[in-house]
């Protein structure tokens, strides 16, 4: 049996408790965290990542002015490229194992984690600058260590959170020593570090004084690097292809460079302006040479000078950047191998990944028929909003990508103009050469299961488990965004697509809270749709009344409930900490409390007791739906969640 590596293992278990801690709802996210931790001379930038409900993780950034250059670059003022090249950084996010490369397989492994295809893992990764992500060597492992160890210390004291406004100038220091399996960490706001020191200045570049005598021209010539995945073997070095254009923009140069070296390019530009180049048409010397690149410039306008050649330096070059958006793909080989939106849409979907970039094309041919023809009607927008009030709805209520996604959903699923009528996706489906992706995509939208479900666990980034509050069915969701944004006790109205062995969920409505689902339900039944059926949704004929809940719900924002005693006095909130035995007395408080609520008459249920309610089909529907989104109760120990499953099975209702 192999024996497990107690560094890596420290690392994984470590990364695996701060994603339970869910630090991504203390911090915003271009927060900055400076950290101080005794494997490194210069304080280290940390990111934590997550906010926006995926991309999961935590990134540590080190070197010399490490903290100034990643504020630049969130504050936009540095390329992504430039900061993604120049930067040395070790870090982590979430992805499935099935995902990643053999190699860091192999330091999950070394951890004692077990191959789990479906579920995510910490993809633990570092770079120097000018180099492909590689396996951590020890010493940035134990920097991860120490700083993770520090993060989980410091959320453990309640001292993780964003500066309040005043104090948005400093940042938060974490000095981090002590034993590394249980750190001290020292939390403090200072003023941001913003002594940047740039990388040293490359050496000019010296070019043939020869060159002078060659013949002139008033050409605008270009110069760009394009970064690549590829990577020659055995070099952890990131390669890149430097282009030599003509004033007419056809590639008179190239030249492959590894790392951060750029003395090929005297060469380059030495065989190209005397013709001797591949491509080189013929001898002679441009006006100006045009580059994106500052280092680029840096090491060539000295010499470009001395042959009377003006070098131009601009970052967002127009021309320079079309050039590269136009052979950017034909540049990374292994990038685009590894791309799944760039797999063939021709062939049968093989794992997740896969299945989601068909997803994709198929919300995007459902979008383009949508723009290129007359389906959104007013009469449409009417049905599913339930007004005339719809564009005030989505413009400001809801973030319109949950609102527009949601009508779209049903615009393409359900929407008939006519009861004659075909949905859009039947007509899609009508189409001959769809692809199997898509076509199967497009099935699932047809056959979907439509219902309202509550979120009863999360896993970010990878799924979510959820029960339906009709029917008691509970299942696996796999959504990265989702389960990223989700939390425990929300209630989603929701599309169930079947492929394969997955099931990916849709927004058909707007989330719900603990305390908005019985008046969501209520609604519905004031609008004549749940009945006594277990599955109210299952003909999806009235799935349209799942987008009037948005105007309820935005009218129920806009007059919020206030919280007060008998006086009209408001009551804020207070924070208790108990210790565990008298949270175990209070569950046991909960659990009495709610039994008890079996035998008391119900306003919800004609004053009649759930037990007496469930005498009928359409009374053991409601006391289900009341079963399944009762609220946690509030207790000094905090809320406990109600015993829904003690409930039902009281009740017959399992």
């Amino acid at each position: 049996m192999a024996r497990h590596d107690p560094l890596a293992k420290l690392v994984v278990d470590a990364a695996l408790e701060l994603h339970r801690q869910r630090p991504w709802e203390d911090l915003d996210g271009d927060e900055l965290l400076l950290a101080r931790v005794p494997t490194e001379e210069e304080p280290v930038a940390v990111s934590i990542m997550g906010q926006a409900g995926q991309e999961f993780g935590l990134s540590v950034f080190r070197g010399p002015g490490a903290f100034a250059r990643m504020a630049r670059h969130i504050a936009g003022e540095l390329s992504e490229e430039r900061f993604a090249e120049e930067s040395h950084f070790v870090g982590y996010s979430f992805e499935a194992w099935d995902a990643l490369p053999e190699e860091f397989r192999d330091l999950l492994r070394a951890a004692g984690s077990r191959s789990r295809t479906r579920r995510a893992v910490p993809w633990i990764l570092a770079k120097g600058p000018y180099e492909i992500a590689r396996v951590p060597d020890r010493d940035e492992l134990r920097t991860l260590a120490w700083v993770v160890r520090g993060v989980l210390a410091a959320l453990e004291a309640g001292e993780l959170e964003t500066p309040q406004s005043g104090r948005r100038q400093r940042v938060l220091e974490l000095e981090i020593a002590g034993d590394l399996r249980r750190p001290t960490c020292q939390v403090r706001l200072v003023d941001p570090p913003m002594d940047e020191r740039e990388p040293e200045r490359p050496v000019p570049l010296a070019l043939p004084g020869g060159l002078r005598e060659l013949p002139r021209s008033d050409e605008d010539w270009g110069l760009t690097r394009i970064a690549t995945a590829a990577t020659i073997a055995d070099d952890p070095r990131q390669a890149a292809v430097a282009l030599l254009l003509d004033g007419s923009g056809a590639i008179v140069g190239a030249e492959v460079l590894q790392g951060d070296e750029l003395a090929p390019l005297a060469e380059l530009l030495t065989l190209t302006f005397r013709g001797e180049g591949q491509q080189a048409p013929k001898p002679g010397l441009p006006g100006r040479i045009r580059m994106d690149d500052e280092r680029l410039h840096a090491a060539l306008a000295p010499g470009l000078a001395a042959l009377g050649i003006e070098a131009v330096f601009d970052a967002d070059d127009p021309w320079l950047a079309a050039v590269a958006d136009d052979l950017g793909e034909k540049l990374g080989p292994l990038a685009a191998a590894c791309d799944t939106e760039r797999a063939d849409p021709d062939a049968e979907p093989k794992d997740l990944a896969e299945w989601k970039a068909a997803d994709r094309r198929a919300i995007q041919l459902i979008g383009e028929t949508v723009d290129n023809g007359k389906f959104v009607t007013p009469r449409a927008l009417k049905r599913f909003f339930g007004g005339e009030r719809e564009g005030e709805l989505l413009e400001h209520s809801f973030d319109p990508t949950m609102a527009d996604g949601a009508f779209l959903e049903w615009l393409a699923a359900d929407y008939r103009a006519t009861k004659r009528s075909r949905t859009l996706i039947e007509k899609l489906l009508e189409k001959k050469g769809l692809a199997p992706g898509m076509r199967t995509m497009l099935e699932a939208r047809r056959d979907a299961e439509l219902s309202i479900f509550g979120v009863d666990a999360c896993e970010p980034g990878a799924t979510l488990e959820v029960t339906d509050i009709f029917s008691g069915e509970t299942v696996t969701l796999h959504d990265r965004a989702l389960s990223g944004s989700a939390r425990e006790g929300l209630f989603l109205p929701l599309r169930l697509l079947r492929v394969d062995r997955w099931i990916f969920p849709v927004l058909a409505g707007p989330p719900l809270g603990q305390f908005e689902i019985d008046g969501a339900l209520e609604l519905l039944e004031r609008l004549g749709h749940l009945g006594h059926a277990i599955d109210p949704f299952a003909g999806r004929q009235d799935a349209h009344l799942l987008g009037q809940l948005f105007a309820w719900l935005a009218e129920r924002e806009a007059h919020p409930p206030q919280l007060q005693n008998t006086d009209g006095d408001p009551l804020p909130p207070h924070t208790a900490t108990l210790p565990a035995a008298e949270r175990e007395a209070y569950e046991g408080f909960v659990r009495e409390l709610a039994l008890q609520w079996i035998e008391t008459p119900i306003p919800a249920l004609d004053h009649r007791t759930p037990r007496e309610a469930c005498s009928t089909a359409e009374g053991r529907a409601r006391v289900s739906r009341l079963a399944r989104t009762m609220p946690p109760i509030g207790t000094p120990a905090g809320p406990i969640k109600a015993p829904h499953a003690d409930l039902l099975r009281e009740l017959g209702l399992e």
